[in-house]
């Protein structure tokens, strides 16, 4: 029996802020969930420390620049977890830019934005991904 392939090995570790490799539903949907989590406690934490210390200990300087990494960082782990989601179904992860556009500027209709979101979403949640190898790698 041969020892699995490094590739392999990418595939299946924990690595939050790659864009190579594949991604299966399962993973995908618990490293979301386990972001969205983690997004929520830093932010509330955030706030509560703004709300009880004051501007005396936190300055707006501060909570700005809090703010934009935190984005920055929430961000890019949603984007390489869409990336590695769309190899793994067999598309390129230059797709996941589209989820970039601000939408509300070209489509009029607020709520169609929240429909063709909430659409891809399940696909990415949903769809299986191709068996074997593609492109992107080895599958699971």
């Amino acid at each position: 029996m041969s020892s699995p392939s490094k590739e392999a090995a990418v595939n299946n570790s924990f690595s939050p802020f790659t864009f190579d490799g594949r991604l299966g539903r399962g993973r995908y949907l618990g490293y979301s969930v386990l972001l969205i989590v983690i997004a929520t406690v830093v932010m509330y934490a955030g706030v509560f420390a703004v709300a009880f210390l004051g501007d005396s200990y936190l300055s707006e300087r501060n909570a700005e620049a809090f703010g934009i990494v935190y984005f920055l960082v929430i961000g890019l782990l949603g984007i390489s977890y869409d990336v590695r989601r769309l190899h793994d179904l067999g598309h390129s992860g230059k797709w996941a830019i589209a989820l970039l556009v601000p939408w509300g500027l070209v489509i009029p209709w607020d709520w169609l934005i929240w429909v063709l979101g909430g659409i891809i979403l399940l696909y990415l949640i949903f769809a299986p991904g191709t068996d074997g190898r593609n492109d992107y790698g080895e599958g699971r």
